[in-house]
């Protein structure tokens, strides 16, 4: 299934869910894409995501300085 578009924006922050009655389990403490961010925005990347009716896409984007190559 599809992730409706107005969910995407806040995937990655902290204790989100897209639909607060599920039945899912409370010990998924809802970290995970906020730790992926964070870790991304140190670096000077970004989180992006997507989601289609085959699922969800997230793209990780780092720069690379080249002056090291």
């Amino acid at each position: 299934d599809a992730i409706a578009a107005e969910h995407l924006p806040h995937l990655v922050e902290r204790f989100y869910r897209c639909d607060p009655s599920s039945n899912q389990p409370d010990d998924s403490g809802g970290f995970g894409l906020a730790t992926v961010r964070s870790i991304m925005q140190a670096h000077g990347g970004k989180v992006s995501v997507t989601s289609s009716h085959s699922g969800a896409a997230f793209l990780l984007f780092l720069p690379i300085d080249t002056s090291v190559f």
